[in-house]
């Protein structure tokens, strides 16, 4: 039979999975900085850097929501 994991163990497993499918999706839609500076340079385009500023905006607006919600 299979043994119970630890939550040490699964929490890993867990941060794998999220992390190869966050990687997958922001390889796929070309989620790069340079390329969002590169394109503001060359192209006046500021469609990837409204994104990237979009991302760290949730990102830090969500680390406060968890660190509010308490454990």
């Amino acid at each position: 039979m299979m043994e119970e994991l630890s939550v040490s163990t699964l929490m890993g497993i867990v941060g794998l999975v999220i992390g190869l499918g966050l990687g997958a999706v922001i390889h796929r839609t070309n989620f790069c900085a340079m390329g969002a500076v590169s394109d503001i340079i060359s192209f006046g385009d500021w469609k990837r850097m409204r994104a990237w500023a979009l991302a760290a905006a949730v990102a830090m607006l969500g680390t406060q929501a968890l660190y509010l919600a308490g454990p």
